[in-house]
């Protein structure tokens, strides 16, 4: 359903932000979308994720997405992610003490 809508919605020049981007379905089925005027931020906290949405993004070729390695929130602050199952990409989560004030 999501990828349904998804793809009637966006229209070329449009910017896309998936935030939590996983290994990039979205992100990539965006692009194309969006074309050459429109931008696709693909946003993913886990460093271990984020390896394979880099390679998602290589493979498919699309100049238009942009991938950030940061987590999304409402404020300022450094949190640990760990990926809490080996074996499940989608596991990651913040672990111990979250500093607030720090700008990043």
């Amino acid at each position: 359903h999501i990828t349904y809508v998804v793809s009637a919605v966006l229209r070329k020049g449009d910017v896309f932000v998936d935030v939590g981007a996983h290994a990039g379905y979205f992100s990539l089925t965006a692009a194309p979308l969006v074309g050459d005027e429109g931008v696709v931020i693909a946003v993913e906290a886990s460093q271990r994720t984020f390896a394979k949405l880099i390679s998602n993004i290589s493979t498919s070729r699309f100049p238009n997405i942009v991938a950030v390695n940061v987590a999304a929130s409402d404020r300022h602050l450094v949190a640990r992610i760990e990926d809490v199952e080996p074996g499940n990409s989608g596991s990651a989560t913040i672990r111990g003490r979250i500093c607030r004030g720090v700008q990043v």
